[in-house]
């Protein structure tokens, strides 16, 4: 992808030395810098989310919250200068470790994620109702049955659309990050680091559990999932086992549409290799729901 000419102008602005541009899954574009020896992440984003970043990260920042800190914002040319929290990234950290430190690992991530959903119970924001779990139906069904499997169903994707009211209706809201997963959380000198939360809303509390739990990215042995759960519902007092599915597979079909539109669609081939886990994980999910058990008649098991 070419650089924009408002990302050069940052950096000469801000007199940054360019090291090493970092990968992601998003349009936006992220550049480790240098300067007087010390290193700092510049992202452009030159989308609607520019100014969402900022006032998330300082509302998480308030409440002492573990997201990198803002040195400098250029909003003529889109640009956020920001820590740079490493490349230690959960997803990484995780493949290093035995069975037993990685569960105590994901226990610390999920006291950490316990302990944000308590301080940003009651924090206002757009809320992600019916129409945005819609919207992450309609995805799956265009993005990952359509355009990826080839598949038209109709008849099954009217069942899954009852699953966004059941859960509108009866669950739990609070300050959702909407994509905590291995890849969007860091450790940095022993302490939990979040990234990529522009996007998230008040919704669903066990929405963030799902997607950190059940990842397709690290794709925890199912006994080392079942006891993180147990410890979520443990230590919080939201305790609905049947809404926490739901949300698994409301989050689940999000995951496997994004694979398959990064995949396909944006030509980013290594998301491809997680559709195999992502769909080993649905399908577990699917024997468990009445409302999505349609989805057992739908050919996308087969070589699974």
């Amino acid at each position: 992808m070419r650089i924009p000419l408002s990302l050069k102008t940052c950096v000469r602005n801000l007199a940054l030395n360019p090291i090493q541009r970092l990968s992601g899954g998003s349009d936006r574009i992220f550049i480790r810098t240098e300067k007087n020896g010390e290193t700092f992440v510049l992202m452009y984003d030159n989308s609607p989310f520019f100014d969402r970043y900022i006032k998330i990260q300082k509302l998480l920042k308030y409440n002492y919250i573990n997201a990198p800190d803002i040195f400098s914002i250029d909003r003529a040319n889109h640009c956020i200068l920001m820590e740079d929290i490493g490349n230690m990234s959960l997803f990484k950290y995780a493949r290093k470790l035995n069975l037993k430190e990685k569960e105590n690992t994901y226990v610390k991530v999920i006291d950490f994620l316990i302990n944000m959903q308590r301080k940003l119970e009651h924090s206002s924001g757009n809320i992600f109702g019916i129409k945005e779990m819609n919207y992450e139906l309609s995805y799956f069904e265009q993005s990952f049955l359509l355009d990826y499997k080839g598949i038209v169903n109709p008849e099954c994707m009217d069942k899954l659309r009852k699953i966004p009211l059941i859960i509108s209706r009866n669950c739990p809201y609070t300050f959702m990050h909407r994509d905590f997963q291995s890849q969007n959380i860091y450790i940095k000198k022993g302490q939990i680091r979040i990234i990529d939360f522009q996007t998230a809303k008040k919704g669903p509390v066990f929405y963030d559990a799902a997607s950190l739990i059940r990842d397709p990215y690290v794709n925890l042995p199912k006994a080392m999932r079942q006891h993180l759960e147990e410890y979520y519902f443990e230590n919080t007092h939201n305790k609905n086992k049947r809404l926490y599915l739901l949300c698994a597979l409301q989050r689940n079909l999000q995951v496997l549409a994004a694979f398959a539109f990064l995949s396909k669609q944006k030509g980013k081939k290594r998301f491809e290799r997680f559709i195999k886990p992502g769909i080993l994980l649905l399908k577990e999910l699917v024997e468990q729901i009445d409302e999505a058990r349609c989805l057992l008649d739908v050919n996308i098991w087969k070589g699974e």
